[in-house]
């Protein structure tokens, strides 16, 4: 596994990817376009245009080839995770919400990070304003932030 953080327009989001992990193809435009936006305005844009969220998950059911990311519904929630050559499901996270799972998937196939979604009150680690936070998963993560790390990649 590697793990380090990556720093996106001011957002620290933890990046804990699988052995192996190669940067997935994202053939929708519209989802591609986005991606360089902090995650708590990818999420937003999904939220406001369901139709690439939904675009995102028919990309994905039509892969044919592992490794790979993913996103499925499972029931009334969505899981996005990692799927291995030898069929296993791998650093899945589940989310009552297409959009929350759509900026999930398009993080994790870009070796971005992860998305989750933020609690009602403030975290120490939220943005001001942001919907959303990124997990950060270690004290040395935790270290790194309080100490302003300000480079694009600050291995941990």
């Amino acid at each position: 596994m590697r793990r380090y953080a990556n720093f996106i327009l001011g957002e620290m989001i933890s990046t804990d990817l699988p052995m192996g992990f190669t940067v997935q193809r994202i053939g929708n435009t519209d989802a591609m376009a986005i991606s360089h936006l902090p995650p708590s305005d990818i999420a937003e844009y999904l939220r406001e245009h369901p139709g690439v969220a939904e675009a995102l998950m028919s990309e994905s059911s039509d892969k044919r080839f592992t490794p790979s990311s993913f996103i499925e519904q499972k029931g009334d929630r969505f899981r996005v995770g990692w799927f291995t050559t030898d069929a296993k499901y791998e650093f899945v996270q589940e989310f009552p919400t297409l959009a929350d799972a759509a900026a999930d998937y398009l993080l994790l196939s870009l070796g971005k990070g992860r998305w989750t979604r933020a609690n009602e009150r403030n975290d120490s680690i939220n943005n001001v304003g942001s919907r959303g936070r990124v997990n950060f998963g270690s004290a040395n993560h935790q270290r790194a932030r309080r100490k302003g790390a300000e480079h694009a990649d600050y291995r941990l």
